[in-house]
């Protein structure tokens, strides 16, 4: 496996173990929001979770960006090394 694909194969185990943890979170907001009568508390605890919800996301959408530019820079490395290998006889190219 190229290191590309490693990256890409930690991005995205990481990514899934954040979606995991949201899942269950989710899950424990609806059990919570279920046991709520008061109409007051219900609106209370809906804005928790919505505001919860959305800082989620907004650290998912960071992550994806971030791991973007790692694989952009990776690549960038890559294609670097492997035309510097290309005029070295003596160097072989990784995989990539």
């Amino acid at each position: 496996m190229s290191s590309l694909e490693e990256l890409q194969k930690t991005q995205g185990e990481n990514l899934l173990s954040i979606l995991q943890i949201e899942m269950s979170m989710e899950a424990s907001r609806q059990e919570r929001l279920a046991q709520v009568s008061d109409p007051d508390e219900l609106e209370k605890m809906t804005a928790l979770f919505d505001a919860q919800r959305q800082a989620c996301q907004d650290r998912i959408e960071a992550m994806k960006a971030e791991h973007q530019l790692q694989l952009g820079d990776k690549a960038k490395k890559l294609v670097r090394y492997k035309k510097v290998a290309a005029k070295s006889p003596n160097r072989a190219a990784p995989k990539a």
